[in-house]
């Protein structure tokens, strides 16, 4: 895992579908492409690595086999040739990605050409997906869409036949709102809706009950829908740079959720209903009103990290103390 974390995104990505694939067939669903969009934070990739890496029995055979992947992917072709690159000092450098001007062009190209389970569109200025993409051949399956940075207003409606669809990138465009036919998208695990124009979550994304990974920060939501109680898979909730007020009291039922980004909101409290989070190991509340915490929060004997910097709340800084120290002595500070 340290070796990917110095690789550049396709490839990275790359490695890690094929690495769930093959865990898949093993009955064991990791969804480590949701990780993958971790440019130039290998720190933040590796703590993901670690967590995720710790519900696997890892024998000799499979570490072998890892080992093949990453040396197969050392000697093969990348995806795309813009992405970090390790400098003399072993530090990443991020450079901008082009925009390329091919349009509707590029696309019928990169359909033509396409001969693995991701179709990388992103950066192709667009205003709508064309419809050439539902010409791909029925093999190899396209499991992964990337269309991040296309400048796109809408997503079609014939998005919901991508029945196959498990990752969709769609973040840094001009989306006003999602399609109910994304909630058609029965297989997709990860949806990344980041810095768009989002007024709100529709209440079908409750249909998308395989979706682990679910990012939409820096849009202009102010809101989450009840239905994403449905989501009991969900493990990684993104919705930073909001415009939220409140969870709705559905969230508890998302009991496999282990990181909640909630910062850069309208929170003033949380509901006592975020201690039935059990898996729940970190939670970002920075830049939030928030003045005071449930005492629920002392039932997630998980949480290992609880970020409130920019907010009029404090916990005690004791040297040494781990975090449920800190909260046992805050709830101790205010109820005297």
């Amino acid at each position: 895992f340290i070796t990917i974390a110095h690789y550049e995104y396709a490839r990275r990505l790359e490695i890690l579908a094929a690495l769930d694939e093959r865990l898949a067939e093993l009955g064991i669903d990791m969804h480590l492409t949701d990780f993958a969009e971790f440019e130039g934070e290998e720190g933040r990739f590796l703590r993901a690595m670690e967590s995720k890496a710790g519900y696997v029995d890892w024998s000799q055979d499979l570490q072998d086999e890892i080992a093949h992947l990453v040396e197969v992917a050392n000697h093969s072709p990348c995806l795309v040739e813009i992405g970090p690159q390790p400098t003399l000092d072993g530090d990443l450098v991020v450079p901008e990605r082009e925009m390329h001007l091919g349009g509707v062009d590029e696309v019928e190209r990169r359909v033509k050409a396409f001969n693995s389970n991701m179709l990388d569109l992103s950066h192709i200025q667009l205003d709508e997906l064309p419809d050439v993409i539902l010409k791909l051949p029925a093999r190899p399956v396209l499991h992964a869409l990337d269309i991040r940075s296309c400048g796109l207003k809408r997503l079609p409606d014939w998005i919901s036949k991508l029945s196959k669809l498990r990752y969709l990138y769609a973040s840094d465009n001009n989306l006003t709102k999602l399609p109910g036919a994304c909630a058609e998208l029965a297989a997709l695990g990860t949806l990344d809706v980041g810095q768009n124009a989002l007024g709100s979550l529709p209440a079908s994304v409750g249909s998308l009950t395989k979706l682990t990974s679910l990012s939409a920060g820096d849009n202009q939501v102010e809101s989450l829908p009840d239905s994403i109680g449905a989501l009991r898979k969900l493990e990684w909730l993104d919705v930073s740079s909001n415009r939220i007020s409140a969870l709705p009291d559905s969230i508890s039922a998302l009991r496999k959720l282990y990181s909640l980004d909630l910062s850069k909101n309208r929170f003033r409290e949380l509901p006592d209903a975020i201690g039935q989070l059990k898996a729940l190991e970190s939670v970002c509340l920075d830049h939030n009103p928030i003045k005071a915490l449930p005492k629920s929060i002392l039932k997630l004997k998980s949480l290992h990290t609880l970020s409130l910097d920019g907010c009029d709340l404090a916990l005690p800084d004791e040297t040494g103390t781990n975090l449920q120290a800190r909260l046992d002595a805050y709830f101790k500070s205010i109820s005297k």
